[in-house]
């Protein structure tokens, strides 16, 4: 009788050492936690920046890349064992500007929106929190284009950040609406209505939050907007990131 073939494909598990950082960013991408459970893998594929397409094949498990833009990355390997069966794993890699403070790494709970080569990027020092903490905010905006960017801003507060009770994603609904919880005009005294950002640089914005009132349990979400324009207040860039008070 013939033994049955075993078509588990094997487990792939990817970090990134440093996953962070200022440009360049050299980062180990290690795949050695991977496992096969009945043959051994025979080789490691390669995408740094989450394109899709093969970048390098290897044998080891282990590689060392340097990310040289600016931006949020995706970094995949695709592990396959004797038998040709395969499984991937990513790490996310979030490389800085040159002159960007390293200390932003610590804001690990973020998400992105990407509109016409710039990166909007809003973290939170955390995903949960309890009360009495305080809140952090950090606000990136990331030239990924060939060329200067110049932001005419309608208002000279640059920034505002939001927090709503409740899990939304538009900051207009009006179940987020009906339970404003936080606003803060970032850096208003001491930022020019108009910014410039060369290729490769960004503008940082931070602030934080220790609410004076007690927050219920539950899902809450913190927007950031970027007003420019300027003619029109309303023509802004918004991110936001959902967070849970316990």
């Amino acid at each position: 009788m013939d033994s049955k073939v075993d078509e588990t494909p094997p487990e792939a598990r990817l970090v990134a050492r440093p996953s962070c950082g200022p440009v360049p960013l050299e980062t180990t991408l290690d795949a050695s936690g991977s496992a096969d459970r009945e043959t051994h893998i025979m080789d490691y594929a390669w995408d740094f920046d989450g394109d899709g397409m093969e970048d390098t094949l290897t044998t080891e498990s282990s590689l060392i890349y340097t990310y040289t833009e600016v931006g949020t990355l995706f970094a995949e390997v695709r592990v396959t064992n004797r038998d040709s069966l395969s499984g991937s794993a990513i790490v996310e890699i979030w490389a800085l500007s040159v002159d960007a403070d390293p200390s932003i790494c610590s804001y690990p709970h973020r998400q992105s929106e990407r509109i016409r080569g710039i990166e909007y990027t809003l973290g939170l020092n955390a995903g949960t929190f309890t009360h009495g903490d305080t809140l952090r905010f950090f606000y990136q905006i990331a030239n990924e284009r060939s060329g200067t960017v110049e932001f005419p801003l309608h208002w000279t507060c640059p920034a505002d950040f939001y927090v709503f009770e409740g899990s939304c994603s538009t900051l207009n609904a009006s179940e987020c609406r009906k339970k404003w919880q936080y606003t803060d005009h970032v850096t208003c005294s001491n930022r020019p209505s108009t910014f410039v950002i060369a290729p490769g640089e960004s503008e940082d914005f931070t602030t934080e939050w220790t609410p004076q009132i007690t927050l219920s349990t539950g899902d809450f979400t913190a927007f950031a907007l970027l007003y420019h324009g300027p003619a029109n207040p309303s023509d802004s860039t918004i991110v936001w990131v959902g967070f849970q008070v316990d």
